[in-house]
């Protein structure tokens, strides 16, 4: 799926949604878990953004629901299972929108303020703590072999 985070306007999306940012979402699922999360900043809902972040974050031949907007059409290395909005069925991606509120109600409690420019570093976090939310012992210890072994960042390449 993908949605709108940041900005400084609440719930607004489309037309109104000029100064958020697009992000696509993936939540992987057996049925009736969820297991690790995916998020990347996209420039627009175009075929070719979403299958570039889909072709990157799921594994080939998996199985794919989405909400049936026609810019996932034609998945070729995947199977595809759009799902229709209905009476019966409000809500076709339930997980994908859970793990959406949890990183916006994340980001608004942690951040006082989201530079867009950034949003990809905070979604990353985010992601690295829910894909490990069921092995929290390990967090610390995963992450201060990730700093050791990844390039320092400087303050001018972070503002840059």
């Amino acid at each position: 799926d993908e949605t709108y985070v940041g900005g400084s306007r609440e719930g607004k999306r489309g037309r109104g949604a000029e100064d958020k940012t697009l992000v696509a979402v993936a939540v992987e699922t057996n049925g009736k878990t969820m297991g690790r999360a995916r998020f990347q900043t996209i420039s627009s809902t175009s075929r070719e953004d979403l299958h570039g972040f889909i072709y990157v974050h799921v594994a080939s031949g998996a199985l794919v629901h989405t909400d049936g907007l026609a810019s996932y059409d034609r998945l070729k290395e995947y199977r595809h299972a759009p799902r229709k909005k209905s009476k019966e069925n409000p809500d076709v991606l339930p997980r994908v929108h859970i793990v959406v509120a949890n990183l916006k109600m994340w980001l608004r409690g942690t951040y006082n303020r989201l530079p867009a420019k950034h949003l990809q570093r905070y979604m990353d976090e985010f992601t690295f703590r829910f894909n490990r939310r069921w092995n929290l012992s390990s967090i610390f210890s995963i992450l201060f072999c990730r700093c050791l072994t990844t390039q320092t960042i400087t303050f001018a390449d972070l503002t840059r």
